[in-house]
């Protein structure tokens, strides 16, 4: 991809990011707008997962991490309606 279309991608996408952030909430379309938060869930098993496999699944991605396999992570685990972890 040549450099004029790599310019017009970033320009692009700059004034798009500039003109949501200058809309107000009344202006801004819906599918911007935060959804309704899920219940928590009191434990994992109430949702019926296992907070021992879960627990499994952080250290492996804190390994991954720590490691430098992955920058980063943000997990966030639902179950039937109910967030669980």
């Amino acid at each position: 991809m040549n450099i004029v279309k790599h310019i017009a991608i970033v320009a692009l996408v700059a004034g798009v990011a500039t003109t949501a952030a200058a809309q107000t909430p009344a202006q801004t379309p819906a599918a911007m707008l935060p959804r309704a938060v899920l219940p928590v869930a009191r434990a994992p098993e109430e949702v019926g997962l296992s907070a021992f496999q879960l627990k499994r699944l952080e250290d492996a991605t804190k390994a991954h991490i720590e490691s430098g396999i992955v920058p980063g992570a943000v997990m966030l685990v639902a179950r039937r309606g109910k967030i669980a972890w």
